[in-house]
């Protein structure tokens, strides 16, 4: 069996949002063995209550009570559940042989008043803790990817495990909560709509509110990147997991949110078969407060109330498009973004990447500070009848105006087809001998041009491919 660690604290972690998840007191300690688990039966009642630790259990007070598992319902918990636990950080689990084995044992019950679930925290004194859940609600019946259900049962198994809501921090004094979430205000989202399930698991808040939800679908079927925070804070990461090369698909149809955890190897993130377009974006979880993205960056399909996310620390590479138009954002690694059919709009981002649109109307976005050495793109296929370059006047301050809402097309005396630039107008310089793209900020002024991209060489570029957003 499992033991428990003590005098865990509930805030300090040098982060808001692990401080506000992190329930402090108790969690277990692995150095002893895995947490071993059980589902409980009528049977098991007496026996376990032996166990359990305090005074009896308000919920179930009495084995007639508790309903049957079957077996479906025992893999969804041991096979999935805990296994999204044990691949972010160093909790492992085990079937205990019998119930007075148990360091958690699980129970469905009914419980009323409209609550889906409730679990015990981590017993001071090494107890057994039971969890319960109420097979009754509609939400049971959508243990499915996106179902309420599922959310439901990872959300139940954080707080066992020493995890807290984000409107309330747990039950000690040093409870903190996400930033602009008021203490005891479940159905507040907070700052930057943070406090939600696509971003914590613990959130009373399922799914998220740009994309829709209900029982069925939209609905966490994972951890989100707080919550693996806030795990490894205290239990450390699982490096084991994600090592090799992987591929992380998106899905269409009844689905939910993912947060992915990826410890190494060149990953990929690519569209669904048959895809009608799709937002792949490969920045992770910032945890930055202040930040609308410490929580992360969201990919799905389009009308696809689901995807996927990306845990602070993970690097995943290549991004994949389908058939449809893609949105492609890159990160701070040298990516390589591949749009496919339709017409796709790429962002490199940071990092030396490779960018190739495929067929259709392709817009390659430029959006960081140009540096010929960390920040250099190539542009596989660049087709002057249908593909653009946008430029981001953050970046490249001395285009003029213009925004991804209107974007404006450049000067025609900003382009010019040369090694160099002609004169103190040009600002874009296409060198057709090399196939070279500069930026110069003064043109023939002191500052050095600054090479941003290479392409095919003899490309009959004009200023009319190029426009500030």
């Amino acid at each position: 069996m499992a033991s428990v660690r003590n005098f865990v604290p509930g805030s300090g972690y040098g982060n808001t949002y692990i401080d506000s998840l992190v329930w402090g007191g108790t969690i277990w300690d692995m150095s002893a063995g895995p947490i071993k688990v059980w589902f409980g039966e009528s049977w098991d009642y007496d026996l376990a209550g032996d166990y359990h630790y305090g005074d009896d259990s308000e919920i179930l007070t009495s084995g007639a009570d508790a309903v049957r598992w079957n077996e479906s319902e025992k893999s969804l918990f041991f096979d999935y559940a805990t296994y999204l636990y044990e691949m972010v950080c160093g909790l492992r689990f085990e079937v205990a042989t019998s119930v007075d084995q148990a360091d958690i044992v699980w129970w469905k019950t009914q419980i009323g008043d409209g609550v889906l679930g409730y679990h015990d925290i981590p017993d001071p004194n090494g107890g057994q803790i039971w969890g319960y859940f109420d097979p009754t609600t509609e939400s049971w019946g959508n243990q499915h990817f996106g179902g309420d259900g599922l959310n439901t049962i990872v959300h139940e198994m954080g707080h066992g495990l020493g995890l807290a809501h984000p409107h309330d921090g747990g039950g000690n004094a040093d409870g903190t909560t996400f930033p602009g979430v008021p203490k005891g205000e479940s159905s507040s989202i907070g700052d930057y709509g943070l406090n939600q399930g696509i971003w914590t698991i613990m959130s009373y808040n399922p799914g998220w509110d740009a994309t829709g939800y209900n029982v069925t679908y939209g609905n966490q079927c994972g951890l989100g990147a707080f919550d693996i925070a806030a795990l490894q804070a205290l239990y450390g990461p699982n490096y084991a997991t994600g090592a090799g090369d992987n591929t992380y698909e998106l899905s269409t149809g009844t689905t939910g949110w993912f947060c992915i955890w990826d410890s190494g190897g060149t990953d990929q993130m690519v569209a669904a078969p048959g895809s009608f377009g799709a937002i792949i974006d490969l920045r992770a979880a910032t945890l930055a407060e202040g930040d609308p993205n410490a929580g992360g960056f969201a990919s799905s399909e389009d009308y696809v109330a689901g995807g996927l996310t990306i845990a602070n620390g993970v690097v995943i590479e290549n991004a994949v498009g389908g058939d449809g138009p893609d949105n492609l954002i890159g990160n701070f690694a040298a990516n390589t973004l591949t749009g496919n059919g339709g017409n796709d709009a790429l962002w490199g981002d940071l990092g030396n990447d490779v960018l190739t649109g495929g067929a259709g109307r392709d817009v390659f976005v430029f959006d960081a500070r140009p540096n010929q050495l960390t920040n250099k793109d190539h542009i596989a296929d660049y087709n002057v009848s249908a593909d653009t370059i946008w430029l981001d006047n953050a970046a490249f301050s001395k285009l003029g105006k213009g925004s991804y809402d209107r974007p404006v097309k450049i000067k025609s005396d900003m382009f010019v087809k040369a090694a160099r630039a002609q004169d103190r107008e040009d600002r874009i310089i296409y060198d057709s001998k090399k196939g070279v793209l500069y930026y110069d900020a003064d043109g023939t002024g002191k500052s050095k041009q600054v090479e941003i991209a290479t392409l095919k060489k003899g490309l009959k570029m004009t200023y009319a491919e190029f426009f500030v957003v």
